[in-house]
């Protein structure tokens, strides 16, 4: 879906813009970013640890430089987490609120505020239905953060509620767009900064 609708791409005056893609899954994204800006850097996290192989197995054989890959869990502090894994490849792993595991693993997690404290040409976040709770911790430094991508997960954790997000992003300032993917339930939603 990158390559085909460009969905990701974005207008950036920077040559080299900076990017963090949190849910890179096995690094078609980071591939689109480095075809799309040659000189960008990007920092990449993958949770799944097995997905994050391949990921890197990418990257490696197509040599590119200025990407930095993380095997961590983005959420909103930093600490292990239980994460619950559907099947390998298809993007379904998610944070977990209740103790109903079939399979999962304890992750360590980063916390995506840390990161902001610098200008942010594009921030992708594809994290399983975390991105209320992300958000809601960023707030205070979305104001670095040029282009936001967001997979939103409806029916993924408790509270994350579409028109929230929406209001969030608005609050700091974004104009937004959105649309619905084909074959599922889940948005994909744009936030640019108005200029």
């Amino acid at each position: 879906k990158y390559f085909q609708k460009n969905i990701l791409k974005f207008q950036s005056e920077n040559s080299s813009p900076y990017i963090i893609d949190c849910g890179a899954n096995i690094g078609l994204s980071s591939i689109y970013f480095k075809q799309l800006f040659p000189k960008s850097r990007l920092l990449v996290f993958e949770v799944n640890t097995v997905v994050c192989d391949m990921l890197k197995k990418n990257i490696n054989t197509l040599a590119y430089n200025d990407i930095q890959i993380e095997n961590k869990l983005v959420w909103k502090e930093e600490k292990n987490i239980y994460f619950a894994h559907g099947s390998i490849v298809s993007d379904e792993g998610y944070i977990r609120t209740k103790e109903n595991y079939n399979l999962f693993s304890i992750i360590p997690s980063v916390r995506l505020k840390n990161f902001l404290y610098e200008k942010v040409d594009f921030l992708k976040l594809n994290i399983g239905g975390a991105e209320v709770k992300v958000l809601e911790d960023c707030a205070e430094f979305l104001g670095n953060v040029q282009n936001i991508f967001i997979e939103y997960h409806p029916k993924r954790i408790e509270g994350n509620q579409f028109d929230y997000i929406i209001s969030l992003l608005r609050k700091a300032e974004y104009e937004i767009s959105y649309n619905k993917e084909d074959s599922n339930e889940n948005f994909n939603i744009f936030a640019k900064r108005k200029q």
